[in-house]
């Protein structure tokens, strides 16, 4: 399946109540958001064609244990709709899925300087996904997809100011175990290795308030 990403936006606002980023005591309260959109095409048993559009947004909290040990978790739901194109029977189809994602994470921040460096640290997640097809388009299925992740992140960070931080995310090692139920066709269990470096916009912006 060959995919472009035409856009993808994440924005995070934070609540700070340390005099420092990232010293102990520190509180970070965030929401990010997610929106994209993509046209692709198929391949394999048919040909065809499609696009989609989604949208996430996922609160956080976290806590700085010790100077530059942040412990957080966050729960996220998203909503996805794509639209089909059958080459092969000239039919059309409209799907669309729903994701609750909770997760726990520790971040280790590795500063440069006192505006640049990079934050890494284990992530454990669970999803829980649940996706409808119209039975016009034949090639759909509805499927129902338990996943349990487990890895290692790596991002940048830039502090332009003092209370006004900017985080991309630039590399992911995980493991992921992968439960579907549906039809004979999309059932089944899987375990993968998931090793990449990010090739789409991934942004956070965060603002700090107060004092401790």
């Amino acid at each position: 399946m060959k995919t472009i990403y035409i856009c993808w936006f994440i924005m995070a606002v934070a609540v700070n109540i340390s005099d420092a980023q990232t010293s102990k005591g520190t509180k970070f309260l965030g929401l990010t958001l997610e929106i994209g959109a993509g046209r692709g095409e198929t391949e394999g048993s048919y040909t065809g064609k499609y696009k989609g559009f989604s949208f996430a947004a996922a609160p956080q909290f976290s806590y700085f244990i010790a100077d530059k040990w942040e412990l957080g978790a966050g729960l996220g739901y998203s909503f996805s709709q794509t639209k089909y194109f059958d080459a092969d029977d000239n039919s059309m189809g409209k799907g669309h899925s729903s994701e609750i994602n909770p997760m726990l994470f520790v971040r280790r921040h590795l500063m440069l300087s006192e505006k640049v460096g990079f934050r890494t640290g284990p992530f454990a997640s669970y999803s829980y996904v649940k996706s409808r097809y119209p039975d016009e388009a034949s090639y759909s299925e509805d499927e129902n997809i338990k996943v349990l992740s487990a890895g290692l992140n790596l991002g940048v960070e830039f502090f332009p100011v003092k209370r006004l931080g900017i985080v991309a995310n630039l590399a992911d090692v995980s493991y992921n175990y992968t439960k579907t139920t549906g039809s004979p066709a999309v059932s089944g269990k899987t375990k993968k290795i998931n090793a990449s470096l990010t090739n789409q916009l991934s942004l956070s912006v965060f603002y700090i308030l107060g004092k401790k």
